[in-house]
């Protein structure tokens, strides 16, 4: 998940100079750079995860399982994450995010899982779908 993220990411800065790490940042782009190009990829690549390769498992057979799956989802991604920034930043970048992000992300996890679970266990699509996109909109 962490790779399809930072491929989307590298891709969507190529298309416009607005998703490029400007030198003189402003609000503006902070804002849109957090919640258009950042957040909905990578809540969508730690969500996919679940849906391709665990949502039909025997094991997810309670509403909790969600949150456990796309709680290890999100550790997971954070985790590589944070050692592609240490390899990037230094040490002392990993201790910072390993306060920050990394919580960060098992939180999102957890919010975004426990809507999963719902959606698992629901009678209709619509449901399902609803759902989903109630966990992942909460998660972004």
């Amino acid at each position: 998940s962490t790779i399809l993220a930072i491929a989307v990411e590298l891709g969507m800065e190529k298309i416009h100079p607005i998703f490029q790490d400007p030198e003189n940042p402003n609000l503006v782009s902070a804002v849109i750079r957090s919640f258009v190009q950042i957040a909905p990829i990578e809540e969508f690549s730690k969500l996919i995860v679940v849906l391709l390769f665990i949502w039909k498992s025997p094991e997810f057979n309670e509403e909790n399982d969600g949150i456990v799956y796309v709680s290890a989802s999100a550790l997971g991604f954070a985790i590589l994450e944070n050692i592609f920034y240490v390899f990037q930043g230094g040490f002392g970048v990993g201790v910072a995010r390993a306060i920050t992000a990394m919580p960060l992300h098992c939180f999102t996890g957890v919010i975004m899982g426990y809507f999963v679970g719902l959606a698992k266990f629901s009678e209709t699509n619509f449901e399902r779908n609803k759902w989903i996109g109630i966990g992942f909109s909460l998660a972004v």
